[in-house]
């Protein structure tokens, strides 16, 4: 907890002369009067005990009669210190809806912001009572922005602020916490001091500066700030395909490589993934591979998987890497990639020279003469004449 004090009051008595006369005056009467009474006595000639009293008696009274000159003013302060503000400031980003912790007595997981509601409001509100009893409590929702607040400057409004919990909904497409913090910030009472900022979220961050540009704002005003992570500590389920390789330029009829990796995290049970090679114009699957991923891999090296596209035609080839499991992943864009060939129209050309009939001569010049898609040329230089070539 953020160390502070609660509502105080200070009760403090002093004294002052409220005479025009500068103090040093009033010290210099005082002694001339002291003075005074010290002659008279000597004057007199009495070394009798009566005499000493008098003239002890007369010392004081001309002390009193200066000091009542001096007007003295007893002054009673009484000074109340308000509580100090403590911000509470709650991500209402859509990332806070993800269902993975916890809350309450019970083990099925349950959405980040509704773990946050149920902490506050538990024991009917108790948490909230505390620090409302020392405590100006500002809660604050944030997610594009500060988009709601409401002020609990006593315990006889938490029943108002659970009410104004349990109506929070995860529902911002944007989270800019930095935003909202300035803002929140920028309503706090002045004339405070401000306790702190405890910020409850999962720390997902889709617009707006970062959060460590709030610290110069914190730092004017002397406010601390807590920041509580929320959400589950293990990987969420994601496969993503990674490594994308691919020639530029093929040949039309020709077989074409579409190689890469699939990379599986956070699994909790083993996995049945495919991953397949889709055309973009005729939205036809062209090749199929199917990878077993066992539970709890966490390797970055992923599954390499290699899959097979034919051009048909001459010009841009546009095909779709798409990877596909039985997972609630919470980010699909990872699971596709695309890629552009460049088919050509055209047969490669070989010359192939070689000097002794060798058996590499034989197996070399029938591959060539075989293939389509080649125009080969062989000569042999130890050939005869006759031989043709």
């Amino acid at each position: 907890m953020i160390g502070t004090t609660a509502t105080t009051a200070t009760l403090a008595v002093s004294a002052a002369l409220d005479a025009a006369w500068p103090a040093w005056l009033i010290a210099l009467v005082g002694g001339l009067v002291i003075v005074a009474v010290g002659w008279t006595h000597r004057l007199a000639g009495r070394r009798t005990p009566r005499a000493r009293a008098v003239t002890i008696l007369r010392t004081l009274a001309g002390l009193a009669l200066v000091l009542l000159l001096a007007r003295p003013t007893l002054i009673l302060s009484h000074q109340r210190t308000p509580p100090p503000t403590l911000a509470v400031a709650i991500d209402t980003s859509a990332s806070m809806a993800r269902q993975d912790v916890t809350a309450g007595d019970s083990d099925e997981p349950t959405g980040r912001l509704a773990a946050i509601v149920e902490r506050l409001t538990a024991d009917d509100g108790q948490l909230l009572r505390d620090l409302a009893g020392s405590y100006r409590l500002r809660l604050c929702a944030v997610g594009a922005g500060l988009d709601a607040q409401m002020t609990v400057d006593e315990a006889e409004q938490v029943p108002e602020a659970i009410a104004w919990l349990r109506n929070l909904r995860a529902e911002d497409s944007e989270t800019d916490l930095a935003g909202g913090i300035r803002q929140a910030i920028a309503t706090l009472d002045p004339d405070r001091t401000a306790a702190g900022l405890v910020l409850l979220s999962d720390g997902r961050r889709n617009s707006g500066p970062p959060l460590h540009a709030t610290a110069d704002d914190l730092q004017a005003i002397r406010c601390p700030a807590i920041a509580v992570p929320i959400g589950s500590d293990q990987p969420l389920a994601d496969l993503r395909i990674d490594d994308v390789q691919s020639p530029l330029r093929g040949f039309v009829g020709e077989p074409v490589a579409v190689r890469g990796r699939l990379v599986a995290v956070g699994l909790a049970d083993d996995v049945t993934a495919t991953v397949q090679l889709r055309d973009d114009s005729s939205n036809q699957i062209i090749a199929r591979q199917t990878i077993e991923i066992p539970a709890g891999e966490q390797s970055a090296d992923g599954h390499p998987f290699t899959l097979i596209y034919q051009p048909t035609e001459a010009g841009t080839s546009h095909v779709t890497l798409e990877a596909e499991g039985p997972l609630a992943e919470a980010n699909s864009r990872n699971n596709s990639a695309q890629v552009a060939i460049e088919a050509v129209d055209a047969r490669v050309r070989v010359l192939y020279v070689e000097d002794q009939a060798r058996f590499e001569y034989r197996y070399l010049k029938n591959l060539l003469v075989r293939e389509p898609t080649v125009v080969s040329s062989v000569l042999l230089l130890s050939a005869d004449p006759e031989f043709p070539q």
